[in-house]
């Protein structure tokens, strides 16, 4: 078999997705410190008992429910979303903090776009 021959799409996304995984498990990455450092953090957290609590409590009363209605509880998401929007929790914040939010994302594309050869 030809060596240059084109791959299927599926083979394609199986060597893209071993990379992937190559490149974020590679302890030398910069994927892979930020994974370690995260998963360290995250096993720390005592965030990480009340998040557990929490979802085996959502699951016990949502599932039920999922089963028996479904349709209704995609209604209550839609609703609930559509609250969430519509009361625009966002600007309950003072502008300082949104921008302290946002300002390092925005300096952070600011100077990938001066890196960019023109």
């Amino acid at each position: 078999m030809n060596a240059l021959a084109p791959t299927s799409p599926d083979e394609r996304l199986a060597e893209s997705r071993d990379a992937l995984r190559r490149a974020m498990s590679d302890p030398g990455s910069p994927g892979g410190i930020g994974i370690d450092a995260l998963s360290a953090w995250w096993r720390r957290s005592p965030l990480r008992l009340v998040t557990n609590v929490a979802a085996e409590a959502a699951d016990a009363v949502v599932q039920p429910i999922a089963q028996r209605h479904p349709l209704r509880l995609v209604g209550g998401a839609f609703i609930a979303g559509g609250a969430l929007a519509w009361s625009r929790p966002w600007r309950w914040l003072p502008r300082q903090a949104v921008w302290a939010a946002l300002l390092p994302h925005v300096l952070k594309t600011l100077a990938a776009a001066q890196r960019r050869p023109r």
